[in-house]
């Protein structure tokens, strides 16, 4: 935990010395940087949240640039998918006496896979640009444990019992508002930040160490702010 708070930390710092450093020539533009049809970004909130991982983010911009208003605007198509993973290692120790105790002990990873398309509206402001819209979520996530069951005593090696396996699946579709903004570094580069609102169905399966099997299927929502944390490069007439 304190290691994705520190990478968050370096991020935040990096993405407010650029926009400082840029913010005085963006004040000084009297028309906004080129948009390009095309937008890749590279998302870095699978560390902050997740431990390792990438999510990519494409944006193919909509027929033209409306220049009828004060600030262009124009419609993108944008899809992403993303990869997170993270290991995990829980103990429950119970003890039994004075120098002996039981301990499970669950260990694995965990692996999570997503999927987005939606449609976004975009404005822009200078060198930097807002934008909001929807996303067609789906995702899954795997968690298969190997659990060890040991004993323990005082001053002495783990003794293990013995062996068993568990495992936790979901599956999850729904839909995503959101609205984020944007500062280009230059024409071609800029970094962004993402909040969205969330709702989705959610269907669970998994075992307990007696072997039995429960499946549950549940109605999520909630905020995610930040949503997404990326670098994006600009190209394409």
């Amino acid at each position: 935990m304190h290691t994705k708070r520190f990478l968050a930390l370096i991020w935040s710092t990096l993405l407010c010395q650029t926009i400082s450093a840029q913010t005085a020539q963006a004040d000084s533009l009297t028309e906004p940087v080129r948009l390009y049809r095309h937008e890749i970004a590279a998302d870095g909130s699978p560390y902050i949240y997740s431990g390792r991982g990438i999510q990519l983010l494409y944006r193919h911009r909509l027929g033209k640039v409306n220049l009828t208003k004060k600030h262009p605007y124009q419609y993108a198509l944008r899809g992403m998918v993303g990869h997170a993973r993270e290991k995990y290692d829980y103990r429950f120790p119970e003890r039994v006496s004075a120098d002996t105790f039981f301990q499970r002990q669950l260990n694995g990873t965990t692996r999570q896979y997503d999927l987005a398309l939606g449609l976004e509206r975009q404005h822009a402001l200078k060198r930097w640009r807002i934008y909001f819209g929807a996303d067609v979520m789906t995702g899954w996530e795997t968690r298969p444990m190997q659990v060890d069951h040991l004993a323990i005593l005082e001053g002495q090696q783990e003794i293990l019992l013995r062996e068993s396996e568990s495992f936790y699946r979901s599956w999850w579709t729904g839909l995503s508002c959101f609205t984020g903004v944007q500062f280009f570094i230059m024409d071609e580069f800029s970094v962004g930040l993402e909040a969205d609102y969330f709702g989705w169905v959610k269907q669970t399966r998994s075992n307990s160490l007696s072997d039995t099997e429960y499946r549950n299927t549940d109605l999520e929502m909630g905020v995610r702010a930040p949503r997404l944390f990326y670098l994006s490069m600009h190209f394409g007439e």
